[in-house]
């Protein structure tokens, strides 16, 4: 249903094929905790998901410990945030 209505919005994907599908789950921790830190075995890449309801509230100041990281390496992430130590998924 999705390929049809994009090919039928953008005509120029009507021979396009399908390269990969992705079944569109919102990633979740099994806490409410967000998870921030250096992506394990990426370097350059940073994981920052999660937060549930309380990600709304905290994203100002999480944004500038994350920004703080990537652009300064300057770690201020919480303990029970961090990627490695924090809640198992």
């Amino acid at each position: 249903m999705l390929v049809a209505r994009a090919r039928a919005v953008c005509p120029a994907l009507a021979d396009a094929p399908v390269v990969e599908r992705w079944a569109g789950v919102r990633p979740r921790a099994s806490t409410r905790a967000p998870l921030m830190g250096v992506w394990p075995g990426k370097p350059g890449q940073f994981v920052f998901n999660g937060g549930f309801k309380i990600g709304f509230a905290m994203a100002p100041v999480l944004a500038e410990v994350m920004a703080d990281l990537v652009l300064d390496g300057v770690d201020r992430i919480p303990a029970e945030f961090r990627l490695l130590t924090g809640p198992k998924l």
